[in-house]
């Protein structure tokens, strides 16, 4: 299985994912969507190659900045979990081109973006009161459904 290019996961039970994904280098799309997992194991920011990432419909309530560490990343799917937190060190995230974090608990949302592929943004259904965009790229933003009272305008980017 070293040799793995894809692995699907959806609709277990899933709490936890081994250690031993951190094996699968060639693992360019991983479906961890629908489990019940609370935390991803350090093992899986060293997939270099990882392309996909969905982890939507879990129980994780942060996003760590290891998660640059997936350089080749092109989409993260962190829809509905129960995000508070999400620390993205997007500049090393060149080529991401979708985030989706939608469907969480994120009270606020920091993020720079310039010089990266990032044309797609979804922050729908959160607590945002907060929000701090800078991109260059962006193409799609969606912050409907959330607490916001203003919106930064020279932050925001010139669609």
């Amino acid at each position: 299985m070293r040799k793995l290019a894809r692995l699907s996961l959806f609709q277990n039970r899933l709490s936890h994912i081994p250690p031993y994904i951190g094996s699968f280098k060639l693992l360019t799309s991983l479906q961890l969507q629908a489990n019940q997992l609370t935390i991803l194991p350090t093992e899986l920011y060293s997939l270099g190659a990882l392309e996909v990432l969905d982890i939507s419909s879990n129980f994780l309530s942060s996003i760590v900045e290891q998660i640059s560490n997936l350089v080749s990343l092109t989409t993260i799917n962190a829809r509905s979990n129960r995000l508070t937190d999400v620390h993205l060190g997007i500049g090393n995230l060149a080529s991401l081109a979708s985030l989706n974090l939608s469907e969480n608990s994120l009270p606020k949302f920091e993020l720079v973006a310039v010089g990266t592929e990032l044309t797609r943004l979804d922050l729908s259904h959160n607590r945002l009161r907060f929000l701090e965009v800078e991109s260059d790229s962006l193409v799609e933003l969606n912050v409907s459904h959330n607490e916001l009272s203003f919106l930064p305008a020279s932050k925001l980017p010139v669609l």
